[in-house]
C-alpha cells in the first residue's frame, strides 16, 4: 500500500467514525506525509521507528529522539542527518547501502550497525554511551586502535565493540 492510499484511509476513519490515528500530527506522519516540520517537532520525547521502509523519507538535521530511532533494514538510507542526538538505542541493522555517519553523533545507549555492509569508517566524535555492534561490516575488520583514531579525542565508546 503507497502513503497516499494510507493517508486516505486514515483520514477517512478520522472524518466518518471519529478515529484519529495516534501518528498523526507527529514527525513521522510529517516525514511520511512531506508536511512541513517545525523547530518543536525535531524533539522527539519517545521512540522513533522507521524499521523496514524501502524509501523512509529523509531525517531533518538536528533531529533529537530522547529514547530509541529505529531504522532497522531501511535499505535505500544512505546517511543520517547532522546533529542527531538519540537519548537511547540506534538501531541501523541491515541498512546495507548506509555509506556514513554524521560527525559528532550521540548516542545514549547501543549503537547497532549489525550488516551495515557499505560503512567503512566511524565519524569523528562519535560518542556511544553502550555498546557497538559492527559484526558483519567492513569496520569488524579493523583494530579497536584504528576505530578509537577514526572517532577522535572527542568522542568514546564506553562499552563492548561487538564484532
Amino acid at each position: 500500500m503507497d502513503n497516499i492510499t494510507f493517508k486516505k484511509i486514515l483520514d477517512f476513519l478520522e472524518k466518518e467514525e471519529n478515529k484519529i490515528s495516534k501518528i498523526k500530527g507527529t514527525l513521522r506522519w510529517k516525514l511520511t506525509f512531506n508536511e512541513p516540520i517545525e523547530k518543536d517537532d525535531l524533539i522527539v520525547k519517545n521512540d522513533l521507528d522507521f524499521g523496514y521502509m524501502s524509501n523512509i523519507p529523509p531525517l531533518p538535521d538536528g533531529l533529537q529522539v530522547w529514547d530509541s530511532l529505529i531504522l532497522t533494514a531501511c535499505t535505500s538510507l544512505t546517511s543520517l542527518p547532522k546533529g542527531l542526538k538519540v537519548g537511547y538505542n540506534l538501531d541501523l541493522a541491515y541498512c546495507t547501502s548506509l555509506t556514513s555517519l554524521p560527525k559528532g553523533l550521540r548516542v545514549g545507549g547501543s549503537l547497532d550497525l549489525y550488516n551495515c555492509t557499505s560503512l567503512k569508517s566511524l565519524p569523528e566524535g562519535l560518542k556511544v554511551e553502550q555498546n557497538l555492534n559492527i559484526k558483519d561490516t567492513p569496520l569488524a575488520k579493523l583494530s579497536k586502535e584504528k576505530l578509537m583514531n577514526m572517532i577522535g579525542t572527542e568522542g568514546y565508546i564506553k562499552g563492548r565493540i561487538l564484532r
